[in-house]
């Protein structure tokens, strides 16, 4: 199972988002994120949270903790996210809805 730290660093990557944005939109330092991402610490509650919504993820991805993505889960992170993605990926996500395995 990856760690924080680990789960952070792959979203920075995914996202080609540097510390220094996630510290700002999250609004802790960056040195404490960086800690986070080193595994020295890990980020309290209310941290973890605003991490996860300037990354666009859920608490419990950033933890390593299983995920639980029901359909109401899944309307919410859409609706969340939805002014961010670009037509593409909006349509990436229809395609994959319609297309038959």
């Amino acid at each position: 199972m990856k760690s924080t730290g680990e789960h952070i660093k792959a979203l920075l990557k995914e996202k080609k988002m540097t510390q220094k944005q996630l510290a700002e939109l999250s609004g802790v330092t960056e040195s404490a994120l960086s800690h986070y991402i080193k595994g020295d610490r890990i980020p309290s509650g209310v941290t973890s949270v605003n991490v996860a919504y300037a990354l666009s993820t859920t608490v419990n991805y950033i933890l390593g903790k299983e995920d639980i993505l029901d359909f109401s889960n899944i309307k919410r992170i859409l609706e969340q996210n939805k002014s961010k993605m670009t037509n593409d990926e909006k349509a990436e996500l229809i395609d994959l809805l319609f297309r038959k395995d």
